[in-house]
C-alpha cells in the first residue's frame, strides 16, 4: 500500500508542477523592426536595348534517318523550323533507287 500511495503522490506532484508552470506571466517580446535601406533617386542615361552574345541550342534534338541510302537533293526545312507529323523534311535522289 505505501508504494501505491508514493506513486500517487509522485504523479500528483508532477501534475501540480506542470499546471503551475503554465501559470507564469509571459513578458511580451518587442517586435523586431525590419532593416530599411534608403537611397536618393537621381536621373541618369540608360540604354534602351542591350546586345548580348551567346550560343542558342535546341532543348531536344532528334537524329534523322531514311529507310534507304541516297543523296539528299532537296531539304524542305531548316534548323529551328517547326515541323508537323508526316511532313516531308527532305527528298532523296531517285537515281539511287532505280535498278
Amino acid at each position: 500500500m505505501p508504494v501505491r500511495i508514493s506513486r500517487l503522490v509522485t504523479f500528483g506532484l508532477a501534475a501540480a508542477f506542470a499546471a503551475l508552470a503554465g501559470c507564469g506571466e509571459e513578458k511580451p517580446l518587442a517586435p523586431e523592426l525590419p532593416r530599411v535601406y534608403v537611397q536618393s533617386v537621381k536621373s541618369a542615361d540608360f540604354a534602351a536595348s542591350v546586345a548580348l552574345t551567346g550560343d542558342v541550342q535546341a532543348r531536344v534534338q532528334t537524329p534523322l534517318s531514311f529507310r534507304v541510302n541516297g543523296k539528299i537533293i532537296q531539304r524542305n526545312v531548316d534548323v529551328g523550323d517547326r515541323v508537323t507529323a508526316r511532313q516531308v523534311l527532305a527528298r532523296l535522289d531517285p537515281k539511287d533507287l532505280q535498278i
